[in-house]
């Protein structure tokens, strides 16, 4: 996020409150991160000196800072102290969007996720936070401050219900697979053939791989469109969720909780995604449903012998599978939870993150062109871990 900044140290806010404003003068970057641990659990309690900042690669002098959570509000040591009647409203310290995307869920996935999702409600509550709950597909939405409405967001959970359903196919392709074959991947084209050709013919009967190419190239393209109607769907629901956070005082979370979406070449929606979420001060956090339970591509496949390893899935299927969503996370500073069937104590971790965190400002350089400017935070301190965003889009190239 951006702000007009001036000479002067910010007075140290709460965290229901939006980032400090300054006087107009030279333009100032902000970035906002969280600490963590080798446990994972966030850190409080560090300093200015305790972090230094780049842009582009070139190190920038840090000209504020700010500390959030753990008990503490605390600025640079030169800041004035905050006084009891900045102290958070109860009811608007934390305010997060959850977003189950159950549209490519399966009711499985669902029903192990509510217990976990429960829990996470419960603990927000005990904070006096205040969320947003949407689940498009079985038509929930709920917003309102937890303080009063815990009961109303369990019964929500209750209601939710995954939409995808896992019958059988005869030629199963995943989203990454489909998305490569569509560009033109030969190893992949050749993996997807060899897949069509074993389930279409016996082994002491192999059919003229040439006959699988037609049938390949068309399946790919629908599982490719199918994809890309689901994953723009649930941009649409994130695009106007960080629309909304941005209206709100103070920094936020955008929960999304799915299976993930593979990245596409063709996805020129994520980077709208990352410039709203800078904007609202909202980071992105992406809970991956598919660590609760098992299973492979092929798990609902019919046919007879087994499919040898060059028709089967890539080492990396798993991760391939979820990539553009992980990528969102680490872009806009959020935490990825994934490959973790105790989904209750990682969203646990992950509410504390959303509730600690450091603010700090720099200068950044003159920008002759508009583009995008990374940005990479690092601890002075061994053994600890930054969650921040990459960088943000310069659109203009001017010095703000």
């Amino acid at each position: 996020m951006l702000l007009q900044a001036g000479a002067a140290s910010p007075t140290p806010r709460p965290a229901n409150q939006t980032p400090p404003t300054f006087a107009v003068g030279t333009a100032q970057v902000l970035v906002d991160f969280v600490v963590t641990g080798k446990d994972g659990a966030a850190v409080a309690g560090l300093s200015e000196k305790d972090f230094k900042v780049s842009e582009d690669g070139k190190e920038r002098k840090i000209v504020s800072f700010l500390a959030f959570g753990g008990g503490s509000k605390v600025g640079p040591a030169d800041a004035a102290e905050a006084t009891s009647s900045e102290d958070p409203a109860p009811l608007t310290g934390t305010i997060s969007v959850l977003f189950v995307d159950d549209a490519r869920l399966t009711p499985a996935q669902v029903f192990q996720l509510r217990p976990a999702l429960k829990n996470l409600i419960n603990a927000m509550a005990d904070r006096q936070a205040a969320l947003v709950l949407i689940a498009p597909t079985s038509k929930v939405s709920v917003a309102r401050p937890l303080i009063d409405g815990r009961g109303e967001f369990l019964a929500a959970v209750d209601r939710i219900n995954g939409g995808r359903t896992e019958g059988v196919n005869k030629f199963p392709i995943s989203d990454a697979e489909a998305f490569a074959a569509e560009r033109g991947d030969t190893a992949m084209l050749d993996r997807l053939i060899a897949r069509f050709v074993s389930l279409n013919s016996a082994p002491s009967d192999r059919m003229d791989p040439d006959l699988g190419v037609g049938p390949t190239r068309n399946r790919a393209a629908e599982v490719a469109r199918e994809a890309r109607r689901f994953r723009d769907e649930a941009y649409a629901t994130m695009a106007r969720s960080l629309v909304w956070l941005g209206r709100q005082p103070g920094r936020h979370s955008l929960l999304m909780v799915s299976g993930g979406y593979a990245r596409d070449p063709e996805d020129d929606r994520q980077r709208e995604l990352v410039t709203l979420s800078l904007r609202a001060n909202a980071p992105i956090h992406f809970i991956d449903a598919r660590g609760l339970i098992g299973g492979t591509l092929f798990q609902g496949v019919e046919y007879g012998p087994p499919i040898d390893a060059a028709a089967g899935e890539s080492l990396f299927a798993v991760s391939d599978a979820a990539e553009a969503s992980s990528t969102l996370s680490d872009s806009t500073g959020g935490l990825a939870i994934r490959n973790s069937n105790d989904l209750t104590r990682a969203l646990s971790r992950l509410f504390d993150t959303m509730t600690t965190y450091y603010l700090i400002g720099y200068e950044p350089p003159e920008h002759s062109k508009p583009g995008f400017r990374s940005i990479k935070v690092e601890a002075r301190v061994s053994g600890l871990h930054i969650l921040a965003r990459r960088g943000y889009f310069d659109e203009t190239g001017a010095a703000r």
